[in-house]
């Protein structure tokens, strides 16, 4: 709603509640308030909080795919499909649901929020945002204690991304080349593990002894994703190609003892956030340019 994208993810082993967390117990009760995951309880207050603000414009879309054995499969049949409500996203969202595979695949559902309004100023301010759940396969490590290396080569894949990202001698090693590109899904979850998501990870693990070491490789995994580090930046711009509107812009402290030194610190945070979107939007402007050079040479 603030304009940053978000990620949650949910992550462990078979039956211990990852789609049960996300979605409820089944596609039949998304109307259910008390049956609901997180999904449907994000849908409802999106559409709250639209409710509540007719000064601006608000379009929804959603979209809904499965990643098998490293091929993407659009859950919907439909690309992003544009909704007016709650119930029309649900109802795209029983048809996903409905048509997953049972227990080997990734799943991604996401759902993108574009707003408009015209500010003090006169300007027309423009926000998207996207909000991304992903439901990931069983982590099903190989080997007895100590615990193995999950057998999915998209989980393997992002183990080794989070572990890049967290080694400083496997970052310098790899010359900062981070392995996202090695797999379709830690392509897709680029943003969510060191991008410029607001991620969350719900790591769903079993107390049960026989799977001590599943246990243990899962939560080693979400310690060491507990050190990431995302750059999540503010994806709102203005009619005059301003990346950040005024009204977002940090206030003086309301606190008289908090000092000239708390104020100049808040001034620091936004001079560093306007200056990385000002550099991912000259970088766009420069590989867009760089494409059209080589069309006109060929």
């Amino acid at each position: 709603l603030e304009g940053f994208d978000a990620s949650v993810v949910t992550y462990g082993q078979r039956g211990q509640g990852k789609t049960y967390t996300l979605y409820g117990p089944g596609f039949e009760c998304v109307y259910g308030e008390a049956d609901q995951g997180v999904v449907q309880r994000c849908v409802r207050d999106i559409f709250a909080h639209i409710a509540g603000h007719s000064e601006r414009t608000y379009a929804v879309n959603v979209g809904f795919v499965e990643i098998c054995e490293g091929e993407v499969c659009d859950l919907l049949d439909m690309g992003n499909v544009h909704c007016q409500s709650v119930e029309e996203v649900f109802r795209w969202l029983q048809i996903g649901l409905a048509t997953r595979q049972p227990k080997s695949a990734h799943s991604l559902f996401t759902l993108t929020l574009e707003q408009q309004w015209v500010s003090k100023e006169g300007l027309i301010q423009h926000r998207l945002s996207t909000a991304s759940f992903s439901d990931l396969c069983a982590t099903e490590r190989w080997g007895e204690p100590p615990p193995g290396n999950p057998r999915d080569a998209g989980l393997q894949m992002l183990e080794l991304v989070v572990n890049t990202l967290t080694d400083p001698s496997i970052m310098y090693g790899v010359n900062g080349n981070i392995p996202y590109g090695q797999t379709t899904l830690t392509t897709l979850l680029k943003d969510s593990f060191g991008g410029r998501a607001q991620t969350l990870v719900i790591l769903c693990v079993s107390p049960q002894e026989q799977h001590v070491a599943e246990t243990l490789g899962n939560l080693q995994f979400a310690f060491k994703v507990q050190c990431v580090r995302n750059y999540v930046i503010m994806n709102t711009y203005s009619d005059d190609n301003t990346p950040i509107s005024p009204e977002t812009m940090p206030k003086a402290s309301s606190n008289p003892g908090a000092g000239p030194l708390a104020q100049v610190a808040a001034g620091d945070n936004f001079g560093l956030q306007f200056a990385a979107s000002q550099w991912f939007k000259l970088v766009s402007n420069a590989e867009g340019l760089f494409a059209k050079l080589m069309a006109s040479n060929l």
